[in-house]
């Protein structure tokens, strides 16, 4: 699954945003500049992939390359090549890599005097080493809030994780502690729910938040024969995710909530564990495991994945909108040509890259027309 970052040069006759709102304005207005090709983004893309080749590139691993998992790519689209027109640059990162790529981009861009938004994380990097969080900070927090036993952040995740097994294990779910998740098969793909801990505000706080994903093979590994078609699937990669400020619906006052930064769980202290993993258990029953589990057959999946309008659904779009294209396509959907059109006006507006992508999938699939059924 992807993880994506945006990377834009703050204008010489513009100050550098004072805090998390400003930058996210700018950022929706620099959007819709296209100023042509960024040197600088170039030259981040060439550091990138240095290190971290994309499949296909000059660098990348001859004829091994095939036989390499997706997931073991740090890019989750590519050419990963600076050559775009918008003032703003998109990265994906697989997120399986995350924890290891995410600080290597920050420091390139920073290096180049490049700023640097993670909107998952609620965070921006500016140059000069600068971070603005939508998260508090210590100097935010009284006296009381001080705890002596605030929990690292490793160490709640692995915490919560064993908390949650017997829960998962009544669901039919099978743990997978290496990943500190949990996976359950269905006919036609899987089910998967992730304790993500990848931001570190000790000793703030320790934070996590509660993702879902799920996997069709059929869409997945469609996707993957038309724009890898020299890569074999990955089907550990999924075709959906619901990070946990797409699918929490909890609007109370709930403390260790954070109202900012994306929603994520925020703990102070051992004491507050088992109100949290009371929590946790809770919304998993009523509200993130009901979403997934409607995912069994094609023509669920696009009811809910392609509602009108698109932004009604719980599943964000995920690059391009490659997904949302293809399950309509196999589902047979009647409006899957006005989801073409809307999915390319939608790429148009992001970066020059993503609509080269989406039209890949639209001549596919009108190349490759399904009999009614």
């Amino acid at each position: 699954m992807s993880y994506v970052i945006q990377i834009w040069e703050n204008p010489k006759d513009r100050p550098l945003p004072v805090d998390i709102d400003e930058a996210s304005r700018f950022l929706e207005e620099l959007a819709q500049v296209r100023s042509g090709v960024n040197p600088k983004f170039v030259r981040l893309a060439e550091r990138l992939t240095q290190r971290y080749p994309y499949p296909g590139s000059p660098v990348a691993p001859g004829d091994d390359s095939n036989e390499t998992p997706a997931s073991d790519w740090a890019w989750s689209d590519g050419p990963i090549d600076g050559m775009t027109k918008a003032s703003v640059y998109n990265i994906g990162i697989n997120i399986g890599m995350l924890e290891e790529v995410r600080p290597f981009v920050v420091q390139e861009a920073s290096a180049l005097g490049l700023c640097l938004m993670d909107e998952q994380a609620g965070e921006a990097y500016l140059p000069g080493g600068k971070v603005l969080s939508m998260s508090p900070d210590a100097s935010q927090h009284t006296e009381a809030d001080e705890y002596d036993d605030v929990p690292r952040t490793k160490d709640l995740a692995k915490l919560i994780f064993d908390r949650l097994t017997p829960f998962f294990v009544g669901q039919g779910y099978k743990a997978r502690k290496s990943k500190f998740s949990f996976r359950r098969n269905f006919s036609d793909g899987w089910y998967e729910v992730a304790i993500v801990a990848d931001v570190d505000r000790w000793p703030v706080h320790a934070q996590f938040e509660v993702r879902g994903y799920s996997r069709f093979h059929l869409v997945s590994d469609l996707v993957s024969k038309i724009e890898w078609p020299d890569i074999a699937p990955d089907n550990d990669l999924g075709t959906v995710i619901l990070v946990q400020r797409n699918w929490m619906d909890d609007d109370q006052n709930i403390k260790f909530l954070q109202r900012t930064g994306g929603g994520k769980y925020a703990v102070r202290s051992y004491s507050e564990v088992d109100a949290v993993v009371e929590h946790v258990t809770m919304k998993l029953s009523t509200r993130l495991l009901p979403l997934l589990h409607k995912c069994k057959t094609i023509e669920e999946l696009d009811q809910v994945f392609n509602p009108v309008p698109l932004s009604s659904s719980p599943f964000p779009i995920m690059g391009a909108g490659e997904q949302n294209l293809i399950t309509a396509y196999l589902a047979r959907n009647p409006r899957l040509q006005q989801l073409s059109e809307e999915l390319s006006a939608r790429a148009l507006k992001r970066r020059g890259g993503e609509y080269e992508r989406i039209q890949l999938y639209i001549e596919y699939i009108r190349n490759h027309p399904l009999e009614k059924s």
